[in-house]
């Protein structure tokens, strides 16, 4: 009996340190892998600093990048920027606010049809009501005018009616 308690307890412990390492080695993973992120992002950075090195030994790529730079930001914006021969940071901060504003611009317009988008629905269902609504006054016109025409009619009929009463009542007087 107490080789049985004790290989219960032996299991129970055994669980718990199977928990306790899978725990561990879950850790390790999660860390490992933020790791290889980091370095991911750095090689990167590397890869971009590499570039940038090569661009400033050659100042004649970054004129000729920089009017690349321009005429993809002209196209973004549709607006014409004037090559000029030499890019300075100050031409540079001109680009970035243009580009900035027409961010802004098409970002309210992002904005106007997301709130359009939510808004559809009520519309649909608005719509929906206006034909139902059409449908029904187009219903109590013709039934309105029916019931002219049927007015009309027994006012005729009363209208005849009225002249024969008067017809048989001058004919009792006599």
């Amino acid at each position: 009996m107490l080789a049985l308690e004790d290989y219960v307890e032996a299991i129970s412990k055994s669980e718990k340190v199977a928990s306790e390492l899978a725990g561990m080695i879950e850790m390790e993973t999660a860390q490992r892998a933020s790791t290889a992120e980091a370095l991911k992002t750095k090689e990167v950075e590397l890869q971009n600093l590499s570039k940038v090195a090569r661009v400033l030994e050659a100042p004649e790529a970054l004129t000729t990048k920089g009017g690349e730079l321009a005429e993809e930001i002209s196209a973004a914006v549709n607006t014409a920027f004037k090559p000029d021969a030499r890019i300075t940071p100050s031409l540079v901060q001109s680009w970035r606010a243009e580009v900035e504003e027409e961010l802004s611009r098409i970002r309210e317009r992002l904005t106007t049809a997301r709130e359009m988008e939510v808004q559809f629905p009520r519309l649909q269902e608005l719509t929906l009501q206006l034909s139902n609504l059409r449908e029904q006054y187009e219903q109590r016109k013709q039934a309105l005018a029916q019931a002219h025409a049927l007015l009309d009619a027994q006012q005729r009929e009363l209208a005849k009616l009225e002249r024969t009463a008067r017809f048989l009542s001058k004919d009792n007087e006599v």
